[in-house]
């Protein structure tokens, strides 16, 4: 991340009440805006502690045995009908594909940020980034998945998890399998320039890892990993936010 994006949290109990306090350790002020992605915040401060597991605790070594494929839709399925739960109704000038919309404090809703508690409910945390505009539904699913596969590429590989699939062809076959539409152009022209955009401002990828090439080589590269790999490639974009 960039010096003034990084952060650190602190536990806080009183009496029988356990918070996360999350505050920056520099206080090296924002750089300009980018315009890809309008209105990026980044929250900070104090929150209730949510006891429970990891949405995304025991899934992995799941997948190692008949139909992984299979086992990944189960996997997610609990996390999308979440975020179905939480859509809301948008007008804007490119509608989505379903009329769904989240809310933009919902752009780092992936399964690394939820935790089933106690009672068994799904809980969204650590909410540091938001979009000051409504986010189409498909977006934030693709964006879950994407970055899911980034990090445990090496591992689903090993699991058959793609099959005879390039990257592009398996995403188009999850979203099918969940009942939502999506295209190719959707993703390699949308929502990777989004992802992209926001990767550039919150860690610098072309500064710090590859400052021999611009946006749209980054942009290129995206999309032919996905196109041409079983998993998706991106120098230096090696740890999901």
């Amino acid at each position: 991340r960039k010096k003034q994006y990084l952060t650190e949290n602190t536990f806080v109990l009183e009496d029988t009440k356990l918070t996360v306090n999350k505050s920056k350790l520099y206080s090296k002020p924002a750089e300009k805006k980018i315009q890809a992605i309008k209105n990026i915040k980044h929250r900070i401060g104090p929150s209730d502690f949510i006891h429970g597991k990891p949405f995304n605790q025991s899934w992995l070594k799941n997948l190692f045995g008949d139909q992984p494929f299979r086992r990944y839709i189960e996997f997610l399925k609990p996390w999308v009908d979440f975020l179905k739960a939480n859509t809301i109704n948008g007008e804007k000038e490119h509608d989505s594909k379903t009329g769904r919309y989240l809310p933009g404090n919902y752009f780092d809703c992936t399964p690394f940020n939820l935790i089933i508690s106690t009672d068994g409910k799904i809980n969204y945390f650590d909410r540091e980034w938001e979009i000051t505009e409504s986010l189409e539904f498909e977006f934030i699913v693709f964006r879950g998945i994407y970055h899911d596969l980034l990090r445990y590429r090496y591992w689903y590989q090993r699991t058959g998890l793609f099959g005879d699939l390039t990257t592009i062809e398996w995403i188009e076959k999850v979203f099918a399998e969940l009942s939502i539409s999506i295209t190719e152009e959707d993703i390699l022209t949308g929502f990777l320039e989004k992802e992209l955009m926001f990767q550039q401002e919150i860690n610098g990828i072309f500064d710090k890892y590859n400052s021999h090439i611009n946006a749209n080589d980054c942009l290129t590269l995206m999309r032919e990993s996905l196109i041409n790999e079983k998993g998706p490639l991106l120098p230096g974009m090696v740890d999901s936010i």
